[in-house]
C-alpha cells in the first residue's frame, strides 16, 4: 500500500495557530476604499479621513491583535487628498 502522510491539523480550542496573521480591522479596509472612491463624491474623503482614524484607534486599543494599521493610513491619506481636490473643484467650478 502507498499512503501518503497526512497533513498535520490544526490545533483544536480556542484560539488560532500562531503562524497565521491577526484579522484586519474592517473599518480599515473601509476606510482605504472610502479613500480611492471618494474623488467621486467629496462625502467619500471625508468618510476616509473619520474611519481611518477611528480604526487606527480601534486597532491600537485592541485587546487582541489586529492588522490593518497601514491600510487605515492610506485610507486616512487618501481621504484628505480627495476632499483637497474636491474642495478645490467645488469651489472653481460654484465661485469662479
Amino acid at each position: 500500500m502507498n499512503a501518503t502522510p497526512e497533513p498535520p491539523r490544526p490545533p483544536s480550542g480556542p484560539g488560532r495557530p500562531i503562524d497565521s496573521e491577526p484579522p484586519t480591522n474592517g473599518m480599515a479596509i473601509a476606510s482605504l476604499a472610502c479613500g480611492i472612491f471618494g474623488w467621486v463624491f467629496f462625502v467619500g474623503g471625508i468618510l476616509a479621513i473619520v474611519m481611518g482614524v477611528v480604526a487606527r484607534r480601534q486597532i491600537r486599543e485592541s485587546p487582541e491583535p489586529q492588522g490593518g494599521a497601514g491600510l487605515a493610513l492610506a485610507g486616512i491619506i487618501l481621504g484628505v487628498v480627495t476632499a483637497a481636490i474636491s474642495a478645490t473643484t467645488i469651489y472653481f467650478v460654484y465661485m469662479a
